[in-house]
This record gives structure tokens, sequence and C-alpha cells, in this order.
């Protein structure tokens, strides 16, 4: 099932269970005052035959024909019924619907009997709601209506007891069409939405059907294209800038592949040449001894610069879960200069190297060997594009959250250009290409690599033909840690 129709199938779902809950609570609301009319009509009808009968110092007289209630056998009340009887169960009164035969009379009198209260009961096959009241004496003092002509009934009595019943019969008719109207409306409006759904949905999700389109035809030689930004500000406009920022970033890493994979072989193919050249010459005639020690010479510095090549190459093509193989130390930078500063004591240019170190306690996360590696490249960098002579700096210095290391020198420079490049695998500045300055243009690229995996940051400050400053800042932790 595609996403356009999970959506629109969804949506369908929740608009029937909100048509289902409006239908239902709408019958209900409507069954509700309907009934609650019925109630007020029953009322209204018993307080109307109250007021026939006229109470006096002899007893309580039912008087009809002086306050008709003939008004109650109107074609629109065809459903009511009403008796009146006496304290003694006689039958004073009744409605004329109520024929009077035995059978039916007697069905009444037991039904009023069961239900003397206002109450909703079956009865002639349906429903009806029935209510009763007394006049003159409370309804425990009246005795069970019985049959007997109306003419014997008294005209004065003690009491009356009135019962009404009003059938439910229009009330469900009534509630019967509206459940049928709600039902055909909304099974229309269903329909009607279903349609519309469609269209919705199609007209909605037509820029995430472009951009399915669009990737299915992207292959690698094909990198440029980009999908069409719908400018919505939404989520689809979200997700299509940021797969563009993915496709440039995916981009740029193929280039630089390329680019490393074009350098890489140049620089291994250049010094092998350079060894096997020097083999075929010395091989076409015998040579004497001091040749050949010259020419093994000459291999093996060739030999010790490819090394040199190979080794930086695996160190930069290793993935991460090779590198999360190295355990990081906590180490304190004091005592870790301390080791790392009788290194260089063999450097020609000892004596240009300016230590300024913060004694202070402060311990940062890293790993020794690692550390010494990414120090080591800003310093045989200083030492290679600075005269003889000049100072370096390097600098350690300790803040509240942090700690830095710089390496300074007054050296030629880099131009601003450059700098935005500078840690791609061999890519060498103009100033080290004129300066003829050895090396294999990977340095910069592995003290990248080592400060990510240190978590830390590398900043550079270079003016040209004034010198550089590289600088790492390394997260400090606490001594607990």
């Amino acid at each position: 099932m595609t996403l356009r129709n999970r959506i629109h199938l969804f949506f369908l779902v929740t608009i029937g269970f909100i048509l289902f809950g409006f239908s239902v609570a709408f019958y209900l609301l409507a069954r509700n005052d309907l009934y609650r009319e019925s109630e007020k009509e029953l009322i209204a009808i018993l307080q109307t035959l109250k007021a026939s009968a006229e109470i006096d110092e002899g007893g309580i007289e039912w008087e009809p024909a002086e306050k008709p209630v003939h008004f109650f056998e109107d074609v629109s009340h065809e459903e009511i019924r009403w008796l009146v009887s006496d304290s003694r169960g006689a039958i004073v009164d009744h409605s004329k619907q109520l024929h009077w035969n035995k059978k039916e009379n007697r069905k009444f009198l037991d039904f009023a009997a069961r239900h003397p209260y206002l109450e909703e009961v079956r009865w002639k096959g349906s429903t009806w709601l029935i209510i009763q009241d007394t006049i003159g004496l409370s309804s425990d003092q009246f005795a069970m209506p019985v049959l007997q002509e109306q003419s014997l009934a008294k005209s004065k009595h003690q009491g009356l007891q009135i019962t009404v019943a009003i059938s439910l019969r229009p009330i469900m008719l009534q509630l019967t069409k509206i459940m049928v109207t709600i039902f055909v409306l909304s099974i229309g409006l269903w329909i009607a939405i279903f349609f519309a759904g469609r269209w919705i949905t199609r007209r909605a999700l037509s820029p995430l059907t472009e951009m399915a389109i669009l990737v299915q035809q992207m292959t690698p030689s094909r990198l440029s294209q980009r999908l069409r930004e719908p400018r919505t500000g939404d989520e689809l406009d979200n997700l299509s800038q940021s797969f563009n920022r993915l496709l440039d970033r995916i981009q740029e890493l193929i280039e630089r592949q390329k680019r490393f994979n074009t350098d890489a072989s140049h620089q291994l193919r250049t010094p092998l040449a350079g060894m096997l050249g020097q083999i075929e010459v010395v091989l076409r005639r015998d040579r004497s001894i001091e040749e050949y020690r010259r020419v093994l010479q000459v291999v093996q510095e060739r030999g010790e610069y490819l090394k040199k090549i190979i080794e930086s190459l695996l160190f930069l093509v290793r993935d991460e879960n090779q590198n999360a193989c190295i355990n990081l130390e906590k180490i304190a930078l004091s005592d870790w200069f301390d080791s790392f500063c009788h290194l260089w004591d063999d450097h020609p240019r000892k004596t240009d190297f300016m230590w300024q170190l913060d004694r202070s306690p402060c311990w940062i996360r890293a790993h020794p060997t690692l550390l010494s590696e990414l120090i080591s490249v800003f310093l045989e960098n200083a030492c290679k594009f600075s005269d003889l002579g000049s100072p370096i700096i390097i600098r350690l210095q300790t803040f509240p959250d942090q700690a830095t290391i710089e390496v300074i020198d007054q050296g030629v420079g880099i131009p601003e250009d450059d700098l935005i490049q500078l840690f791609q695998p061999f890519y060498r500045s103009k100033n080290s290409k004129s300066e003829n300055a050895e090396g294999v243009g990977l340095g910069l690229a592995i003290a990248e690599r080592i400060v990510t995996f240190f978590q830390a940051e590398i900043q550079v400050k270079s003016v040209l033909h004034q010198g550089s400053n590289f600088k790492v800042v390394f997260p400090r932790i606490r001594d607990s840690e």
C-alpha cells in the first residue's frame, strides 16, 4: 500500500469515527429533547385534568362540562389516554380513545396500577409514558379502579385519582426519520470526502512523489541533480532541503575521494618509479660495491618515503569502528609535555623552540601517542616553513573549561585562499611548493583526523610572510573523572 493510500485510509477511518460519534450524539440529543417535550406535555395534560375538578365543603365534584378537556381529542393527540377514578375505585371519567370494553379497559387499569408514577413502559405493542396524581386524598387511600358503569359514580367525591398516559410512537417514528436522515447524510458526506480526500492527498503528496521519481533517476554519475524545493515552509520543504544538503556532502565526499585517489596514485607511483629506475640502471652492467651501496641507499630512502605514505594513508582510511578500539586516557598535560619535550632534544632546531607551559594541574582525555603525533605535525611544519634561528613557540594554556596547545612560527605564512583546503590529503599551499619543502602532504590531514577523534577543535591563523599559529582546543575534564 502506497503512502498516499495509507494516509487516505487513515483520513477516511478518522472521518468515519467522527461522523459516527456526531450521529450518535445528535440522535441522543434529539431523543432527549423529544422525551423532555413529551414529559412536559404529559404534565400539562395532568394539570389541565386536575383543573376540571371543583373542590368545595361537600367534597370534590368532577365538572368536565364547565371546564372542557375535549381539546385532548385532537388528531394530534390520538395517542393520549387518561382515566379519572374515585377513592372507592369507581371510574368517574376517561378519554374517548379509551374504548369502553372490558378487555381493553382491564388492560389499562392493570397498566395504571402497576405504573403510578412518571415512567416509560410497554403497553398495547408500543412504548407509553405514564403519570398519576391524586386530589383530596393520598395515593395509598385509593382503591384499585373497578369496572362499573360511569353513571354509578357519585357526583361528590372524597378524592379523585387521575392517570394519564401518552404513547411515544410518534417520537419513535420521528427518531427513526432522524436516524435514517443522519445515516443517509453521513454516507453521502463520507463518499464525498472519499473522492475529495483522494484529490487532496494526491495534491498534497505530489512534491513527495516528484522527489521519489527524481531520486530513482539519480546515479553516481548524475549526483549534480537536486530535488526541487517546494518552498512551502512545511516538513516536505525541510525534507527536500535536508536531502539536498546530504547530496552536497555526498558529492563533495566523492569528489574528495576522486582527488584523493588521483593524488595517492601519483604519490605512490613517483617513489616507486624512482626505485625501479635506479634498480634498472644498476642492473644493466656490473657496478662497483660503492655504486651498489649508493643505489641501495637511494632505494632505502625511497622505500622509507613510500612506507610513510602508506602508513599515513592507512591511518586516514580507518573507519570509526577501528578508532573506537583506541582507548582514550586521562592525561595530565604538564607531565605529558615533560616527556614530549625530550623527543625533540636531538632536533637541529632545538635551540629555536620556546616552551611556554602553564604548569597548573590540567587533565584532558586523549591518547598519548596520537597526541605526540598531532603536536609533532605542527612542529615539523613550523621547522620546514620558517628560517633557521627564528623562534618557534609551543604554548600551553589552561582555562576553567578547556586547555589549548599552540604552535607559533615566524615563517612564510599561508595565503588566505589556501586555508580552506589546508587539511585535505596531499594538498600543499603555494608557499610550500615554492619553498620546495619535503613531505607527502598528509600531515595536516592526519592532524585533523586526530583532533576529531579527541573531540577537540583546531584553529588556524596565518599572515603571509609573518608566520602561522596552529591552536588545538581540548575540553578539560575534572580531576575526579
